[in-house]
C-alpha cells in the first residue's frame, strides 16, 4: 500500500510539472476537467493567465459547478455541451465566474432541425437566456432545414448580452445566411455545400454582409474551389481553412494557402479548435 500511494504522489507530481511547463509557456493550453486535480489545474491557470496566455478547460461533467465558477473567476476559459450540462441555472452561475475572470463560457449545442432543441430538454428559450447572459453559443444545424428565424433571434440575444452566436450549417446554402450575418454570427460553412453559382453568390453576400457587421465567415475547403470563386471569398475577409491534405496546393492556390496558414482567428469563433467543422449526429 505504501508504495502504490508513493506511486500516485509521483504521478501526481509529474503531471502537475507537465501542466505548469505548459501554462509557463503563455500560450493556449486545452485540457479535459477529469486530466488533472482541482488544484492543479487551479495553479495551471493562474500561471497561464499571468504569462499571457489563454487556459480552456473543456467540461466533461467531471467537476461540480462550484469548481467550475471557480476556475472561471481565476481566468480559464470553459467550454461545455447540452450533454455534459443539463441545467441552465447551473451554466448561468459558472458564466459569472468566468466574466468576473475575463474569461468565456462556451456552449455547444447541436440542433435536430426545425424542431425545439430538445436534446437533454433544451429550448430555444433556454438558448436565448444563455445568449443575453453573455455566454458564447455554438450552433451546430441539424439534418433537416434550419429555422433560421430563432437562430437569427438568438444572434441579436448574444450581442446584446455581449457574447457571439457561432454558427456551423450543414445542408444547402439558404438566403437567410445572409440575414444571420447581418445579425453579427460567425457562421462556418464547407465548400461541400455549394452545388450550383447560385450558392456561390449567397454565400459571397453572406461574408460581406458579416464583415460590415463586425463578424466573419469561416470558410473549410474540404473538396476544393475553382479559384476565382475562393480567391474572391478570401478578398471579401472569408477566413479560409484547408484540410491538412490541401495546404500543399500548388500555384495559383499557394497564395492563398500561404494566407491561411498565417490568419489568426480570434479564439472566440470557433469551438476549441479553428479547424474543426463538426458533423451531423
Amino acid at each position: 500500500m505504501a508504495e502504490e500511494s508513493k506511486e500516485k504522489k509521483e504521478q501526481s507530481k509529474n503531471s502537475t510539472f507537465e501542466l505548469l511547463s505548459w501554462a509557463q509557456q503563455g500560450q493556449e493550453v486545452t485540457v479535459r476537467d477529469d486530466q488533472y486535480e482541482f488544484l492543479q489545474l487551479l495553479d495551471g491557470i493562474q500561471l497561464c493567465r499571468q504569462k499571457g496566455g489563454r487556459f480552456r478547460l473543456i467540461d466533461s461533467g467531471n467537476l461540480d459547478s462550484f469548481s467550475l465558477e471557480w476556475l472561471g473567476k481565476v481566468g480559464a476559459d470553459v467550454y461545455t455541451s447540452s450533454s455534459a450540462r443539463k441545467n441552465l441555472q447551473e451554466l448561468t452561475f459558472i458564466n459569472k465566474g468566468c466574466q468576473k475572470g475575463k474569461a468565456l463560457l462556451g456552449f455547444f449545442h447541436q440542433l435536430e432541425g426545425k424542431e425545439e432543441p430538445k436534446e437533454e430538454g433544451w429550448s430555444w428559450a433556454d438558448l436565448m437566456n444563455l445568449g443575453g447572459e453573455g455566454v458564447y453559443i455554438y450552433l451546430v444545424s441539424g439534418k433537416e432545414e434550419s429555422d433560421f428565424s430563432s437562430i437569427i433571434s438568438l444572434a441579436g440575444e448574444c450581442q446584446r448580452g455581449g457574447s457571439w452566436l457561432v454558427y456551423y450549417h450543414h445542408g444547402s446554402v439558404d438566403s437567410q445566411l445572409v440575414n444571420l450575418a447581418e445579425n453579427g454570427a460567425w457562421i462556418h460553412v464547407s465548400d461541400q455545400i455549394i452545388q450550383e453559382d447560385n450558392d456561390y453568390r449567397v454565400l459571397l453576400d453572406t461574408v460581406k454582409s458579416a464583415q460590415s457587421a463586425g463578424a466573419g465567415v469561416v470558410f473549410h475547403m474540404e473538396k476544393g474551389l475553382e479559384f476565382s470563386k475562393l480567391l474572391d471569398l478570401s478578398k471579401a475577409g472569408a477566413s479560409i481553412m484547408l484540410k491538412p491534405s490541401l495546404m500543399d496546393l500548388r500555384y495559383p492556390f499557394e497564395k492563398i494557402a500561404d494566407k491561411a496558414r498565417k490568419k489568426k482567428l480570434d479564439y472566440r469563433a470557433y469551438y476549441l479548435y479553428s479547424h474543426f467543422f463538426p458533423g451531423v449526429f
